[in-house]
């Protein structure tokens, strides 16, 4: 039998029946922040909170409307119970494609993710012949580097609104567990993630905090949806390369490896019904104004 899992935070699943043109980044269009505002403010029922407040009515730009999403990141512990293997499959596929798209591609590691009978291989003439015949396999595709994932709702959380302003409260955790899927075949398991760049927007923040203010209108309806479905984060961004941290680990056995993945936009919702439901977006310029004060 196949046996998948899928790499949700808490999650720890033997199988998958077992339980329920290149577009510019924030830092490029960052203008400089006043050093006058301070970063934080504090409220009387939220506690400190980030002083500089982001405007979530603003639509996403169209430009992410091409961008792919790997869905799996998406999916609840019942949807993952339900899928079947093709769309396991089809996730592992397409971050392979993706490792082979980047503009300097680690053949040797891909060949090993691709053909585990060639990871202990010592030879560097059978090694080059490997990564020869993994780079003919694997053509590159330019356009799935720009994806969407989601970051779920262990490692966020949305406080608010004040029911006054209709500001809300974000907060991210980076460095948490990476999300991704895990198949195994009985015989090799391949556990492939992503590692959003949060450190390239505040590498000294332990914990990215955000001021979102929607009009209170809005924050009703939003309340609304939150009824309904689990708080969950997308981010909107283009595979890098392989991240380093960790470092990828490959064996017959099994491979271990994260892609990088920059961060051009946020978006906050929920997952209901099989689909997303947006409350708010920080978009590339919001983000920005974000990334300029937190310097």
């Amino acid at each position: 039998m196949l046996a998948v899992a899928l790499a949700l935070p808490l999650l720890a699943a033997c199988g998958k029946k077992d339980e329920a043109g290149t577009p510019a980044t924030p830092a490029a269009a960052a203008t400089s922040a006043d050093p006058q505002l301070p970063r934080f403010k504090q409220t009387e029922k939220f506690g400190s909170v980030s002083a500089v407040v982001l405007d979530g009515t603003a639509p996403l730009p169209e430009r992410f409307a091409s961008y792919q999403r790997q869905e799996a990141t998406e999916w609840t512990k019942g949807e993952y119970q339900q899928q079947p293997d093709s769309a396991f499959l089809a996730y592992l596929a397409h971050w392979k494609t993706q490792a082979a798209s980047v503009p300097k591609p680690d053949w040797g590691l891909i060949a090993k993710i691709v053909h585990p009978e060639s990871a202990d291989e010592a030879n560097e003439f059978k090694k080059q012949a490997w990564a020869d015949k993994t780079r003919q396999e694997l053509p590159a595709d330019p356009a799935s580097l720009q994806m969407v994932m989601a970051y779920q709702a262990e490692y966020i959380f949305l406080a608010g609104p004040d029911v006054a302003t209709g500001e809300y409260y974000l907060s991210v955790k980076p460095g948490a567990r990476r999300l991704g899927v895990s198949y195994s075949d009985g015989k090799h398991r391949s556990s492939l993630n992503y590692d959003p760049a949060f450190d390239a927007l505040c590498a000294s923040c332990q914990t990215l905090q955000f001021t979102v203010k929607v009009p209170v209108e809005r924050a009703r309806e939003i309340e609304a949806l939150r009824e309904k479905g689990k708080d969950m984060l997308r981010i909107y961004g283009r595979v890098t390369g392989v991240s380093n941290a960790p470092m990828p680990i490959v064996n017959r056995q099994g491979a271990n490896a994260d892609l990088a993945v920059s961060i051009e936009a946020i978006e906050m919702g929920s997952r209901q019904d099989g689909g997303y439901k947006r409350y708010f977006v920080i978009g590339p310029e919001q983000l920005a104004r974000w990334q300029a004060s937190n310097r």
